[in-house]
């Protein structure tokens, strides 16, 4: 019955954008995009099915636990509602509430292996305990929320990369569209549908700030952006940080523009390794080894059949730089194809779809163009430091080739997106030139 409630209001909401045509701004045909939004809730109801039929401990899934946590969380509603509504706006002391909030799963857990850095599951809790009075406690309602915001900021993502000159805009489609594991990982109750639009509304920033047609809400647009990467998953902004500096510091001068952004980027690695003499507290290889093996111990103990294991490591230079390059390979390569036997139904798609998009890699930079100007450097360069450090960084702390597919998902947009950058569609027939923007 709820599945049915579910399927009706989805109806409503799809007849409502056809008649309304409060979509007009994304620029894409309201069918083509009804058809996209489709696609993804697909996805979303396809992966509660795997999650409900074959990994039956709802303690231990995402897509159900932080759904389950705020239902204990929004009790304290029918005690106290001004204590609710401090706690869901981070005001109140929670320990008058610690017995109830102790029976929560991941309320008390601190995320990256360290005590001292923020809890982004408590942010997930408390929206999920703020939606169901809209949601009427339905689960898929709960979900279609969640997958309509991830999509909202896939929207605004393509809106904005499609601006820019040169790009491949069926590429660049396909990447933030269709691509299974972003139409997976971007659905469903998961921090995901929010740091997608986080990460949308830091590129419109961009983009505005490259065509010098920045106003005071884009500033406050992108203060939101940047709210919601630190509220759900700093780390990914702080893969994004030292491009993003080059970006915004040097649009108008562009000479040695990639010495630019190899040096920040290897300034911040340093200010990474050595910022735990300056405060104890941040040693940040110390985090990275510890959230590996507290994973791969996880990994163990469930029995996963898809461990990539990059071996035991330190936080000692000598071992944590070799480790580097295999760990962002591993992000880069696998899962492959040979290894399809290994894997779980939610891995299935992410198989075929890495294996196509590596042999379309190779293609694509065998025929790409022979120049390119400023603006598109810019944006290969960026793209490319956020892959590489966002690759890299999850290859480090996630053993499990599961995690990987859907830490790694930011990363892969960007990845097609600079390859949607640099193809020569005169070198590839295959490809519409109609769908180049000059």
């Amino acid at each position: 019955m709820s599945l049915l409630t579910c399927f009706i209001w989805i109806m409503i909401l799809l007849v409502f954008f056809q008649k309304s045509g409060v979509l007009k701004w994304t620029q894409i045909p309201q069918k083509l995009l009804c058809g996209f939004f489709l696609y993804k809730l697909l996805f979303t109801f396809t992966l509660i099915y795997i999650y409900e039929h074959y990994y039956t401990d709802r303690n231990l899934a995402d897509i159900f636990k932080y759904y389950d946590d705020s239902k204990i969380l929004f009790g304290i509603l029918l005690e106290d509602p001004s204590s609710f509504f401090k706690l869901l706006l981070g005001l109140s002391n929670e320990d008058q509430y610690m017995s109830t909030l102790t029976e929560t799963n991941t309320w008390y857990t601190i995320g990256f292996g360290s005590d001292h850095l923020y809890n982004d599951s408590r942010t997930i809790i408390r929206i999920n305990a703020f939606l169901l009075p809209f949601s009427f406690g339905n689960y898929y309602i709960q979900a279609f929320y969640f997958s309509l915001i991830g999509f909202i900021g896939q929207i605004i993502l393509y809106k904005n990369l499609s601006k820019i000159k040169g790009i491949h805009n069926g590429l660049l489609l396909t990447g933030i569209f269709l691509m299974p594991s972003v139409a997976i990982w971007t659905s469903g109750i998961l921090k995901e549908s929010f740091l997608i639009l986080g990460i949308a509304l830091l590129v419109r920033f961009m983009v505005k700030h490259q065509t010098n047609e920045r106003q005071s809400k884009d500033f406050l647009l992108l203060l939101v952006g940047i709210s919601l990467l630190l509220l759900f998953k700093y780390y990914v902004l702080l893969c994004l940080t030292p491009g993003l500096l080059v970006f915004l510091a040097w649009k108008k001068n562009q000479k040695k523009i990639a010495f630019k952004y190899v040096g920040i980027t290897l300034l911040f690695f340093i200010l990474a390794i050595f910022i735990k003499y300056i405060h104890p507290s941040l040693n940040i290889m110390q985090m990275l080894v510890k959230k590996h093996d507290d994973f791969y111990l996880l990994a163990l103990e469930m029995d996963a059949k898809s461990i990539s294991y990059i071996g035991k490591y330190h936080p000692v230079l000598n071992e944590f730089i070799p480790k580097i390059p295999i760990a962002f390979f591993n992000s880069l390569l696998l899962p492959f194809i040979h290894q399809l036997n290994l894997y779980s139904p939610v891995m299935i798609p992410a198989i075929f779809e890495n294996s196509i998009l590596l042999f379309l890699t190779v293609w694509v930079v065998l025929n790409r163009k022979n120049s390119f100007n400023s603006s598109q450097l810019n944006w290969i360069y960026f793209s490319m430091i956020f892959v590489l450090l966002l690759y890299t960084l999850s290859g480090l702390t996630t053993p499990v080739l599961g995690g990987l597919v859907r830490y790694k998902v930011p990363g892969l947009i960007f990845h097609i997106f600079i390859l949607s950058l640099i193809v020569d569609v005169n070198k590839l027939p295959f490809l519409s030139k109609s769908s180049q923007n000059e």
